[in-house]
């Protein structure tokens, strides 16, 4: 998915339910979602800081392994 999809998507739930947290929900566990940032190539930004979230309505983006690879 690219940003503006992404951006376009959050903006018409946001019209209909509201401003809400957005967290990422990656297999069975749920992150907070935070600090937007590019990512260059080279090795991935550490996701230490990330917390298991669990607010009660929320807006969750699915983390999936469907990159295509080369």
């Amino acid at each position: 998915m690219f940003a503006s999809k992404l951006i376009e998507t959050l903006q018409n739930l946001i019209k209909i339910h509201g401003d809400k947290p957005v967290t990422l929900a990656v297999g069975p566990y749920e992150y907070s979602a935070s600090i937007p940032e590019h990512c260059p190539e080279g090795p991935l930004p550490n996701v230490g800081e990330s917390q298991k979230q669990d607010p009660p309505e929320r807006f969750v983006i699915e983390g999936r392994d469907d990159i295509e690879k080369d």
